[in-house]
């Protein structure tokens, strides 16, 4: 098994991964635009995948937080620190650490980095404190429009 950063060329099988193992029909999986604005930084894609034999078993996505520097639009600062985002290994792996190998391969992508993650699984909660990985709660707020008298999401 081989763990490495993504290519523009592994693009298609990872929608099709996301689409097999994580959620069907996710937007990730159909929608090829909103993936490359996720996660096409400069003809690199931020995922890294773990491989056997050109087939996928695992995937880690992350953003940078700070995407853009001043002397480039087109890439990502030095810098940056960066979220994980969809973590995920085939629900049928062999491999009985491979999600605690991506994790760990993406804390080590960049030591002078901070690694941080919105949302993460109540089921992920143990593994994180495992690895001594700090978390929390975060408080959330939201200011609603005064204007506005009809809302299609939020319950007032």
């Amino acid at each position: 098994m081989r763990i490495s950063l993504a290519t523009v060329d592994d693009i298609n099988n990872i929608q099709s991964f996301i689409n097999s193992e994580w959620k069907k029909n996710h937007i990730l999986s159909q929608n090829l635009s909103f993936f490359k604005y996720e996660y096409l930084y400069d003809n690199k894609v931020n995922f890294l995948l773990a491989k056997v034999n050109d087939e996928i078993h695992g995937v880690i996505g992350f953003i940078p937080n700070s995407i853009y520097n001043k002397e480039s639009y087109s890439c990502i600062a030095d810098k940056s620190d960066y979220c994980a985002t969809l973590w995920k290994v085939k629900k049928n792996s062999i491999y009985p650490s491979l999600g605690l190998q991506l994790l760990q391969a993406l804390r080590d992508l960049d030591q002078k980095r901070k690694l941080f993650c919105v949302g993460i699984n109540e089921e992920t909660l143990g593994l994180y404190k495992y690895l001594d990985i700090y978390t929390d709660k975060m408080s959330h707020y939201v200011m609603i429009n005064s204007q506005k008298t009809f809302f299609k999401i939020a319950k007032i």
